[in-house]
């Protein structure tokens, strides 16, 4: 049976900044590990790890970050080949991040290369969930618009569900962070995605 996530949601950095962060190399994005590439275009949602991944994204790579999240936009300060397209409307000032209608009907207007989804449950036979209904829509929609999609699925959120659910697994490449949140392939998945072998 799936373990519920107790609590509403996990704890995540407010607007301000403030609260732990976790780091993820650099390395783990490099255009070997066949992961991201010169010209993506990317979309990322609220949330810390989104955070962590848009301040890894390699300086020296031309890329399109798509997001709602002013943290995500303001981690990638400075990288001066990155356009990042921040969308619109009702400003969630607890989460920091754009919701609603005008941002949802944005989103159609992106064919993305692949969106990073984080902050979510992960399981194998539930799919992804997320925690309200603001959340889950964008999810849902920055999935559809993107043609792949990268899981990175915590030790915490391995094999639990949250209330609204998004998408299934079915090619998705999934990545299990350990406790140094360095990311590494996960084994513990179906043969419906598509797992990450490098």
């Amino acid at each position: 049976m799936a373990e519920r996530w107790q609590g509403h949601r996990r704890p995540r950095p407010g607007p301000s900044g403030r609260g732990p962060r976790p780091w993820i190399s650099h390395r783990w994005l490099l255009p070997e590990r066949k992961l991201v590439q010169s010209g993506a275009t990317i979309m990322m949602h609220h949330g810390a790890l989104s955070v962590a991944f848009a301040g890894a994204l390699p300086r020296d790579m031309s890329l399109t970050i798509v997001t709602n999240s002013l943290l995500v936009a303001t981690a990638l300060e400075g990288h001066r080949q990155a356009s990042v397209v921040f969308l619109g409307g009702l400003y969630d000032q607890d989460k920091g991040c754009s919701v609603g209608t005008t941002a949802l009907s944005q989103l159609e207007q992106f064919n993305a290369d692949m969106f990073f989804v984080a902050d979510c449950a992960v399981h194998t036979s539930v799919g992804l969930t997320a925690f309200d209904v603001p959340d889950a829509e964008i999810k849902r929609v920055m999935c559809r618009r993107s043609a792949a999609r990268v899981v990175v699925a915590t030790a915490e959120s391995i094999a639990k569900t949250a209330t609204f659910r998004f998408r299934d697994l079915t090619r998705s490449t999934i990545c299990s962070l350990g406790a140094s949140l360095m990311p590494r392939p996960s084994n513990r998945f179906d043969a419906k995605a598509q797992l990450s072998t490098e």
